[in-house]
């Protein structure tokens, strides 16, 4: 059995009655609607959306400053946010997420875990 060649396949109107073709259409469309489904389902199941690098990240905050302090810091949640921009903390997390030393230089836990 041979497959029908292009120019047969663009003649496949003509060859058909109406209800054929109405079917024919029909299940064509449903066919390559479903083969699309498939592989956009398939693309956003296999795909892992990450943020590109570099760039810069502005961040905004609704309220007004009240304290610098880092003492007095915690009143409310814009001067927190600035504490947390402006003073440098004793450890901060690497870009793989590691806690490493910001300010410490090297530290020791002791063996009950309660005295650093």
């Amino acid at each position: 059995m041979k497959s029908p060649s292009f120019s047969q396949w663009k003649k496949i109107s003509k060859v058909l009655h109406k209800k054929e073709r109405v079917v024919f259409f029909s299940l064509l469309t449903i066919a390559l609607g479903s083969l699309l489904f498939m592989g956009i389902s398939l693309y956003l199941k296999n795909t892992k959306v990450v943020p590109a690098r570099g760039g810069r990240l502005i961040e905004g905050a609704v309220g007004q400053p009240r304290f610098l302090n880092p003492i007095y810091g915690e009143t409310n949640d814009i001067d927190r946010d600035l504490t947390e921009l402006v003073f440098s903390g004793l450890m901060t997390y690497s870009n793989q997420g590691e806690l490493v030393g910001d300010m410490v230089k090297e530290y020791e836990i002791s063996q009950d875990g309660r005295t650093y």
